[in-house]
């Protein structure tokens, strides 16, 4: 029932409310201020790597060379950065009026919700 919405799209406005994009700084320097072309370049990558597209396949649907792509992965998308990035996204997440009503987002393993009811 809800409309179709690109996954860019969706990014895009969720750093508008996080500045999760704001995590992932340059390998060499710890804050860097971020052209629109990197962050585009770091979408590029994250939706490459969530969707299993790989970054050629990327490069082709984006226009964005190849090169750029493995630069960008290389400097910017760090484990360190993502679990960041990821840290935002989720602080934000709790903060939401909605994501109370469902509970305190722990997660019960299947043995033990088994075992409680």
């Amino acid at each position: 029932m809800l409309p179709f919405a690109p996954i860019a799209s969706l990014l895009i406005e969720l750093d508008a409310r996080t500045h999760f994009l704001d995590c992932f700084t340059h390998a060499g320097w710890r804050k860097l201020t971020k052209t629109a072309e990197t962050k585009r370049n770091i979408l590029a990558v994250l939706i490459a790597m969530a969707t299993n597209l790989g970054l050629a396949r990327m490069s082709e649907a984006s226009g964005v060379s190849y090169d750029v792509l493995v630069w960008t992965m290389e400097w910017y998308v760090r484990e360190e950065t993502l679990r960041e990035a990821n840290t935002d996204i989720v602080d934000h997440h709790c903060q939401l009026g909605l994501a109370k009503v469902f509970g305190g987002g722990t997660i019960l393993c299947c043995s033990t919700w088994w075992a409680r009811h």
